[in-house]
């Protein structure tokens, strides 16, 4: 199966909130309509890392674009990037069609639990129904 679409977003500035395993969501896109989109294989690029920063892709729902599930890791086994570099990943059903809207984005966690640490991300999102 090919892709029906495919987005390059960012780089950001992210930052952890200092609590080591709390994850903090950082949106990269605007919402869209949720219709169409099932699957879906992330490409996550972390520069600039300040050193002990944990940074996973992510995909967000809503009905009303008000109020907004708690984010969903995308092949959350493979992708979360603990320093400089790219992880690619596969396609992951990632329940689309649920909600009526969708948001990208990563979520940042601190390795460390005690400074802010930082970094700029990637994050490249094929998708299909």
């Amino acid at each position: 199966m090919s892709c029906t679409d495919s987005k390059t977003l960012g780089p950001i500035p992210v930052w952890s909130n200092k609590t080591n395993n709390t994850w903090l969501f950082h949106p990269l896109s605007a919402p869209q309509p949720s219709t169409g989109v099932n699957f879906a294989r992330p490409t996550l690029e972390v520069a600039q890392s300040s050193g002990a920063i944990k940074v996973r892709p992510v995909v967000r729902y809503s009905n009303d674009m008000q109020t907004w599930d708690g984010p969903f890791a995308i092949d959350a086994a493979n992708m979360t990037q603990t320093n400089d570099g790219v992880k690619f990943g596969t396609f992951t059903d990632i329940q689309g069609g649920a909600k009526n809207f969708l948001q990208w984005g990563v979520e940042v966690t601190d390795s460390a639990g005690t400074p802010t640490e930082l970094a700029m991300v990637s994050l490249r999102v094929d998708t299909k129904a």
